[in-house]
């Protein structure tokens, strides 16, 4: 797997830095940007930013990405099976 692409990238600093989370990768977000939405528990978020904006690609690339954190409800990322997700998406949704 190439370990550059925003989304490998991003699960990895998930399973290293939170205990669950989701990351949604918008790339139509503008003309010459793209949007990453990360949700994730509160006491960790700090943390996962900034290991976000030392990790390539992100690091490199700055400019075309914005990054927004945000709460993850409580219920979201319960099972073992879905404690890490990262979408690629043009929707806001996840």
């Amino acid at each position: 797997m190439n370990e550059k692409r925003e989304d490998y990238v991003l699960l990895q600093l998930l399973k290293k830095h939170c205990k669950r989370g989701v990351a949604v990768i918008d790339p139509n977000r503008g003309i010459d940007s793209i949007s990453v939405s990360a949700y994730m528990p509160v006491e960790e978020q700090e943390a996962f930013s900034e290991a976000f904006w030392q990790a390539e690609p992100f690091k490199s690339m700055r400019q075309f990405f914005t990054l927004e954190v945000s709460n993850l409800p409580w219920y979201k990322c319960r099972f073992k099976r879905s404690k890490y997700q990262v979408f690629i998406s043009n929707q806001r949704k996840y």
